[in-house]
């Protein structure tokens, strides 16, 4: 088998031709291309950053009926902001974490047939790590939380990963990762 292919349980599936598929497509282009303010949206970045174990950093939030929810961490974009930039300061901003190693997970706008509707892009940090104290918007109702791989995956099908901006970003991650 050659190296940029991986078996899964019903498919080869080659490496390269997924890279080149999962370029925006072109409805996406075009609605990215107009001003988020022309699209009456507002574009943003969500980030699943992972430590050196391979496990994930995820924002334990909490509410006001003792429940909680399971986010990445992410915000929203200034006008004409790069994406790739905005991730990495939210991450270091928001946690306190840094990573030299950056994977793009895709871009999507949350509704086709509109244009008012954001385009999320989505990044995974990999050996992310701790080079500063975390300034938590609200540290009483969010925690900053490492979680396995296999608790990911439960949190996607049991309900604690309720936003699917953060679905969206965990689901790419454990689609295209190597060995996670």
């Amino acid at each position: 088998m050659p190296e940029t292919a991986r078996r899964t349980t019903d498919a080869n599936v080659d490496i390269e031709n997924l890279r080149k598929a999962s370029a925006p497509n072109e409805m996406l282009l075009k609605v990215a291309a107009m001003p988020a303010a022309d699209r009456n949206a507002v574009d943003y970045v969500n980030v699943l950053a992972m430590n050196d174990q391979g496990d994930a950093m995820i924002l334990q939030r909490g509410d006001y009926a003792g429940m909680f929810s399971w986010q990445v961490v992410g915000r929203e974009l200034r006008q004409g902001e790069d994406p790739i930039a905005a991730s990495k300061q939210v991450l270091l901003d928001s946690t306190g974490h840094s990573s030299q190693h950056w994977m793009y997970l895709g871009s999507y706008a949350a509704e086709e047939s509109s244009h008012e509707n954001g385009v999320g892009h989505f990044f995974c940090a990999q050996k992310a790590q701790q080079v500063a104290p975390p300034t938590l918007d609200n540290p009483d109702d969010l925690a900053v939380k490492w979680i396995s791989k296999r608790d990911l995956k439960y949190g996607l099908l049991d309900g604690r990963i309720a936003v699917l901006s953060c679905a969206v970003t965990i689901s790419m991650a454990l689609l295209t990762l190597p060995d996670w």
